[in-house]
């Protein structure tokens, strides 16, 4: 008896916790930014570079950073030593960058990126080139955050 009144107490009570709220796809999310990195070493911000709208979040799947030669637009890859593109993130109200990408040409996939509503910037660190933009791509899926 003492177990049905336990199970009773349960179903009923369950009603009353709420959860952080339900996800609804919304829409196939695709961005691309450049940042123009004509001075060697300078770290280059974009500032509110992107916003996701109140009531929605962003699931970031994919994402590329590449450099393309000014003058002919190609993509260039670096073919040896440590990668030099560092691309960092942050909420437009908060304080510190954090690391977002740290590789030229390589596409990944392994990392999911949640982001709330909200403003954010980007930076990028093109270290040893003066001749290339970076062009940093992401995609990914937005939803609507349901109560």
């Amino acid at each position: 008896m003492k177990k049905i009144i336990l199970i009773f107490l349960l179903i009923n009570t369950s009603g009353f916790l709420k959860a952080q709220g339900n996800l609804q796809f919304n829409r196939v999310l695709s961005e691309e930014f450049e940042f123009d990195t004509f001075d060697v070493n300078a770290y280059q911000f974009l500032n509110n570079a992107f916003s996701v709208p109140a009531g929605k979040v962003w699931k970031i799947t994919w994402m590329v950073a590449d450099k393309v030669n000014f003058t002919t637009g190609d993509p260039n890859y670096p073919t040896e030593g440590p990668s030099s593109t560092k691309i960092d993130y942050k909420k437009s109200s908060e304080s510190y960058f954090v690391r977002l990408f740290e590789q030229d040409g390589i596409t990944d996939t392994d990392v999911v990126l949640w982001l709330g509503e909200g403003n954010y910037d980007l930076g990028c660190n093109n270290q040893l080139e003066n001749s290339h933009y970076v062009r940093f791509k992401i995609t990914g899926i937005e939803f609507n955050v349901l109560p």
